[in-house]
């Protein structure tokens, strides 16, 4: 998958992201789900006032999410990452739970740096988050059938 992302809290958040997907699906009686994971890499450029580039983070980002019958789509996502500025380097942290399944997500970031010493201005904690991917390849869908007697 490749996507973009938007996150606005107290700063604007921009970014890029790439995972590589699996998807198994589930099925009894026919009522099932779909429970996909990934792994990847993001890249987010944060501004505070949209004057300029106030600071980046990058790093592995780790989705996951599930679709069953009947209800609502769940996606989630854990991003550890390097918080870059002008004049320091910082690691950061971020997980986020969200509406919608693979290709469309909205919902809500939890971003922090574990060190709350080196911890930039800008990096927002609490964001409203958008996510929009499209697939760059194809991997099978891995199926479990039942039927019960």
């Amino acid at each position: 998958m490749l996507g973009a992302r938007f996150e606005v809290g107290s700063t604007f958040s921009y970014g890029l992201f790439y995972s590589y997907d699996m998807e198994w699906s589930h099925s009894t009686d026919g009522a099932g789900a779909s429970v996909y994971g990934g792994i990847g890499a993001a890249v987010t450029l944060t501004t505070e006032q949209h004057s300029g580039i106030d600071g980046v983070v990058v790093g592995p980002l780790l989705r996951g999410g599930v679709a069953g019958d009947a209800g609502l789509p769940l996606e989630f996502e854990f991003h550890p990452g390097v918080a870059i500025d002008g004049g320091s380097v910082c690691s950061s942290l971020a997980a986020g739970a969200f509406a919608g399944y693979r290709y469309f997500g909205i919902g809500y970031l939890f971003g922090f740096a574990p060190f709350p010493s080196c911890r930039p201005a800008w990096l927002a904690n609490h964001r409203f988050a958008l996510r929009a991917a499209v697939p760059v390849h194809s991997s099978e869908t891995r199926t479990i059938s039942t039927v019960t007697p």
